[in-house]
């Protein structure tokens, strides 16, 4: 970047009176610019003197702004570029933003809307650029992390965080709604910490007391079972869900945990708690761990170590890239040769709220990939009907609609929408007692659990 005293802009547009009034605009508001009228002007103009900011149009006589974008983004992945185009449209939008712009701006625009994305964009440039200096070294044991998550600075503040909690080698709580990747987090930590044993995990999902004592503290000598705190002893161990431990048994747990040694029922000998523990826990939409979910006393072992993964409806910019890598895993899975998504399809994908998160995605990823001819396009996008913005009963009905698939697969995705709206009505039926409903079902609470988030469920 220039060393100039105000912030440096590059404005890109062959109208000059969109050059005239964006000069004047950011000179009022204390930024410097310059202008190119030419998509291969602005290249020399970036080459010469790296500006800190490019305000772009889309649609220019020769090189498009997406063209000038991409031969930027070779160069420089971290300059923040705003694309304008007076055809305004979900498309464009969601091109530019897998082209790698910072935001998309309609024209005409509004002055006190285009400064703010400006100094929006300053402000998410100056961020990313300080975390690129801290992850350097760290890259490639966050690649599963951006890889699963992707790139955006929502996972990017959550890798630093991540960094640092591992530093630190104290327990650590993850929350975040179900399906976002409180797992994979849980993994990458254990991998930064460089634990010289091995990652292990306890699903606490409707387990009791013995059960859960019988998986932490093993049982009985010579062929008796070992705990997973005495197989974690040089590595990591997960508590996965443990809002569902009962709460009478909590405090009794933390107890247990606080200690710095442990033995094996049956066991003479005492084995020291070295383990690292890793907590997670699936909490609402917009809701913290608090008191509602956990005793104060459990909440003491990992006091203010807490780290919160984004849902995806946050960061929504990672959406076209996940959905690629998904399409990928699924045409290897299911020996399928899907070429990839039309821009249809990915205006619906961005649109989407998500309320089932990265695992719902990629179950829709999947479910597409085994309709889809040749490409994904938004005939094979199924999602179940949002009742995020209702506020009556209307029922989850499935969706019959003649199509030209093979039987075997419409029936397959008509199976699916029957078990979407056997789980819902259960749910309703329970009062959103998922344990109840999940022994109604005949299936494991684990299960139900996937299977809400896999269908997008939500308590209306």
């Amino acid at each position: 970047m220039p060393h100039t005293e105000k912030p440096d802009v590059l404005i890109v547009d062959d109208e000059s009176l969109i050059c005239f009034v964006l000069t004047h605009l950011l000179k009022v508001h204390g930024f410097g610019s310059r202008t190119a009228s030419r998509g291969d002007i602005a290249l020399r103009m970036f080459e010469d003197q790296r500006p800190d900011l490019i305000i772009m149009d889309i649609r220019m006589p020769g090189m498009s702004g997406f063209d000038v974008l991409a031969r930027i983004r070779e160069v420089d992945p971290y300059v923040p570029v705003i694309l304008m185009t007076a055809l305004s449209g979900v498309r464009d939008a969601v091109v530019a933003m897998k082209a790698g712009a910072f935001d998309y701006v309609a024209k005409p625009f509004n002055n006190d809307d285009m400064i703010a994305t400006v100094r929006r964009a300053m402000s998410v440039a100056a961020e990313m650029q300080a975390l690129h200096a801290e992850e350097e070294k760290e890259d490639d044991a966050l690649h599963p992390l951006f890889a699963a998550m992707g790139s955006s600075l929502a996972v990017r503040r959550l890798a630093r965080e991540c960094g640092r909690a591992a530093k630190t080698g104290a327990p650590v709580m993850i929350v975040g709604e179900i399906g976002v990747g409180k797992r994979l987090l849980a993994r990458t930590l254990h991998t930064l910490s460089e634990c010289s044993g091995g990652f292990y995990d306890i699903d606490c999902t409707g387990a009791d007391e013995p059960l859960l004592r019988h998986e932490l503290f093993g049982t009985g000598a010579g062929n008796g079972h070992r705990g997973k705190l005495e197989l974690a002893r040089e590595g990591s161990l997960l508590l996965d869900e443990v809002s569902d431990i009962p709460w009478t048994f909590q405090d009794i747990l933390a107890e247990d945990l606080h200690m710095k040694q442990f033995h094996r029922p049956g066991v003479e000998d005492v084995f020291p708690m070295t383990a690292r523990l890793i907590f997670s826990a699936s909490i609402g939409p917009g809701k913290g761990i608090d008191g509602n979910y956990l005793t104060r006393r459990f909440r003491e072992l990992y006091g203010e170590t807490v780290l919160e993964v984004p849902p995806l409806r946050d960061r929504h910019e990672d959406i076209p890239l996940l959905a690629v890598d998904f399409l990928k895993d699924a045409n290897e899975e299911l020996n399928r040769q899907v070429t990839g998504i039309s821009d249809a399809a990915l205006e619906l994908l961005v649109a989407y709220h998500w309320p089932g998160n990265v695992h719902q995605l990629k179950s829709t990823i999947r479910r597409a990939v085994l309709t889809a001819k040749k490409s994904i396009d938004i005939d094979d996008i199924e999602l179940p009907r949002s009742r995020q913005n209702t506020h009556d009963d209307q029922e989850l009905s499935p969706r019959i609609a003649v199509t030209t698939a093979p039987l075997k697969d419409q029936v397959r995705r008509h199976i699916a929408d029957v078990e979407r709206q056997l789980v819902f009505d259960t749910l309703m039926k329970t009062g959103w007692n998922k344990a109840q409903a999940s022994r109604v079902l005949g299936v494991t609470y684990k299960t139900l659990l996937k299977k809400v988030s896999e269908y997008g469920i939500e308590h209306g």
